[in-house]
């Protein structure tokens, strides 16, 4: 079949369902004149935590207000145990909400940050947090991020 042939064949065919290019040794079936379309894919890891820290640091920073000092501008997610922690990263427990100025300060000052914790989430729970961020079980991030989303 020669150019002109298939494109009388498209022409033809423009916006049926078909499978001119059968005729000319291709098998896929779609609408002549769109794009294939694409297949849902799994996310990948990287796409996944990306997805999960968005979705809470939405959460995080509609609190409103600086856990510190109340202020309501310039509001940052603030992990209690380091969000390389993967276990612990997402949980809203393992979060604060503060602002700018005490994010930086107690990023630089981890003593005093350690004792704002204390006071803030209690010992008990502060070790609790550390305790689950060093338990190595491998979590599955797709079926956590479901039931963020639907929550």
């Amino acid at each position: 079949m020669g150019i002109y042939d298939r494109n009388k064949v498209l022409k033809q065919n423009r916006g049926k369902y078909s499978s001119p290019y059968k005729e000319i040794g291709l098998s896929a079936l779609r609408v002549v004149g769109t794009k294939p379309l694409k297949k849902d894919k799994k996310l990948s890891r990287k796409q996944l935590i990306k997805k999960l820290d968005d979705l809470i640091g939405k959460k995080v920073r509609a609190r409103g207000q600086c856990a510190r000092d109340g202020k309501i501008t310039n509001l940052q997610w603030a992990h209690i145990v380091s969000r390389s922690y993967h276990k612990v990263r997402w949980l809203e427990d393992n979060a604060l909400c503060l602002c700018r100025g005490y994010h930086f300060y107690f990023t630089n000052h981890p003593v005093e940050f350690a004792r704002f914790v204390v006071e803030k989430i209690g010992l008990i729970r502060y070790e609790e947090l550390k305790e689950l961020a060093t338990s190595y079980e491998k979590q599955d991030l797709q079926s956590f991020y479901e039931e963020l989303k639907n929550n």
